[in-house]
């Protein structure tokens, strides 16, 4: 029951499904490169970085999402 996981792979889901392993960890891929591109786009055209949340003035965060058998289905 202590399989680890992260990124939400296919076998995860199904350990999760099959409650083999109690959850895990997704690492928003997506909302990364979203930022990262918006950021780009921003510095790029010296645009206003306001809309752009930023920590210290120069980072982007994007929140992990934990995943267990009561959301896993949301994920797919």
């Amino acid at each position: 029951m202590y399989k680890t996981d992260i990124d939400r792979t296919d076998e995860g889901i199904e350990a999760v499904k099959n409650e083999e392993m109690l959850g895990m960890v997704y690492n928003d891929k997506e909302g990364q490169a979203r930022e990262m591109l918006n950021l780009a786009f921003v510095i790029a055209t010296d645009g206003d970085k306001s809309d752009i949340p930023l920590i210290d003035g120069k980072y982007v965060r994007t929140p992990y999402h934990k995943l267990t058998l009561e959301n896993i289905e949301e994920s797919e």
